[in-house]
């Protein structure tokens, strides 16, 4: 009777430990399923991170973008004043040539 009291206890004890263990397995996963949730988190910052990295750059290179166009712009602007330059000296040279002639011409009367 005694070792049936004895047995019986340690079954007993062997229950609670193994509720226990039980207990402690699933705290265990709850602590894995959140330990997951913020690794996923870190991922999810981490990405929307590399794309505001992303649209910087890509807004930095439309700035410089913008300023390569106006620069080409006001260089445009710039041939065009010139070669409108360069046809008045052009003209402005026919109109010396032909006062020549004229006035070779002139000169041979």
């Amino acid at each position: 009777a005694l070792l049936a009291a004895a047995l019986a206890r340690e079954a007993a004890l062997l229950r609670a430990a193994l509720l226990e263990a039980a207990l402690l397995v699933a705290a265990l996963a709850r602590e894995a399923a959140l330990l997951r949730v913020v690794l996923l988190k870190a991922a999810l910052f981490a990405a929307l991170l590399r794309v505001a990295l992303l649209a910087a750059a890509l807004a930095r290179e439309a700035a410089l973008l913008r300023a390569a166009l106006l620069e080409a712009a006001l260089l445009v602007a710039a041939l065009a004043r010139e070669a409108a330059l360069l046809r008045v000296v052009l003209l402005k040279a026919a109109l010396f040539a032909a006062l020549l002639r004229v006035a070779l011409l002139a000169a041979a009367l």
